[in-house]
């Protein structure tokens, strides 16, 4: 056979193999582009996913602190009036200056007590926000029962106490305890958020 025909045919068979190597890169380029798309849909919606449940810890960690700041502000109130009571005349007219009983229990109802899950399912075996607000649920329901006796005493029964230095005192050490519980709330709550922002930073 003549030269030019193996030439030819030379030519065809690496055109053959060309193209097939061709199809091959662009197969291969393909599956690569296909991995790497997945890859990113992946990579959205774990960034999606983690931006999601910090911001959900985010507006875990903001309602519990106001609720805590409004509670605290309403303490303040609640000592003030114990405070009142003690040092007021029965005989005097007191319907300005305190509430009934009967306000602040429903208060305690209605508002501190279904704040505890809340605070609970914050607390990790790490931090505890528990026990700081166990402390500051206990010192509210102590002036609960200081203020429930006053009020009783003074204002339905219109007569003085025996001790009222004594009751002062008490007032002082309840409001001092709930100050403790909530300096323990502040700091754990603190450590938790950094702890967690920190996570995030790493990931």
């Amino acid at each position: 056979m003549p030269e030019s025909f193996w030439i030819a045919v030379i030519a065809v068979a690496g055109t053959i193999a060309g193209y097939i190597v061709s199809i091959f890169q662009s197969n291969k380029q393909h599956e690569h582009q296909k991995e790497l798309e997945l890859m990113q849909r992946n990579w959205e919606i774990q960034d999606r996913e983690r931006d999601y449940q910090l911001s959900v810890r985010q507006r875990r960690w903001d309602q519990a602190e106001q609720f805590i700041s409004a509670m605290t502000q309403d303490f303040h109130q609640f000592r003030k009036n114990a405070i009142f009571l003690v040092n007021a005349d029965p005989n005097s007219d007191m319907k300005d200056q305190v509430f009934e009983f009967a306000y602040w229990q429903k208060y305690i109802d209605e508002s501190v007590f279904q704040h505890g899950p809340v605070i609970g399912v914050l607390s990790t075996s790490y931090y505890d926000l528990e026990s700081s607000w166990n402390k500051m649920e206990q010192a509210w329901q102590n002036m609960a029962y200081h203020y429930q006796f006053l009020y009783e005493q003074k204002v339905l029964r219109v007569e003085n106490i025996d001790n009222p230095q004594e009751m002062l005192q008490a007032i002082y050490d309840v409001y001092g305890s709930y100050n403790e519980g909530l300096k323990q709330f502040i700091i754990q709550i603190d450590k938790i958020r950094q702890n967690s922002f920190q996570v995030e930073e790493k990931i």
